[in-house]
């Protein structure tokens, strides 16, 4: 099981790696400022995940199925029709097979980071300390 742990880092740091790399690189349209920042931020909170799963921390495993629950809801809206975005940074063509790969992949995160048996591979949370009577 540790291995899919490293296997779910080494992932998670290649996306934020990538994109921040195509963010400076791709010469496709512009963007507006806000909409690059918020890329930018995503790419930097998904390295941060995958170097908190390489130490095993708690916190980044609970990160990375919040997330990756909230982009299989956001996947489900698009697939629906409910959810349309606009200034895509691949072709039109692609974002059926890019949206399906991307919710398959966020969905097995769930699944398994969401097991007790995973759960047992991460250091627990420190205690928030003793209870104090008012």
């Amino acid at each position: 099981m540790i291995n899919i742990i490293y296997l779910i880092a080494i992932i998670e740091c290649l996306i934020g790696l990538v994109t921040v790399v195509a963010l400076a690189l791709y010469p496709g349209p512009p963007k507006p400022p806000a909409v690059s920042l918020f890329v930018f931020i995503a790419a930097a909170v998904s390295f941060t995940i995958g170097l908190g799963l390489f130490y095993q921390d708690e916190r980044a495993r609970r990160w990375l199925v919040y997330f990756s629950g909230y982009i299989c809801l956001e996947k489900l809206l698009i697939f629906m029709g409910v959810l349309t975005l606009n200034g895509q940074v691949l072709p039109a063509a692609w974002s059926l097979p890019k949206d399906a790969l991307s919710f398959t992949y966020h969905a097995i995160l769930v699944a398994l980071l969401s097991r007790p048996s995973m759960t047992a591979f991460f250091r627990p949370l420190p205690s928030a300390g003793p209870e104090r009577s008012c």
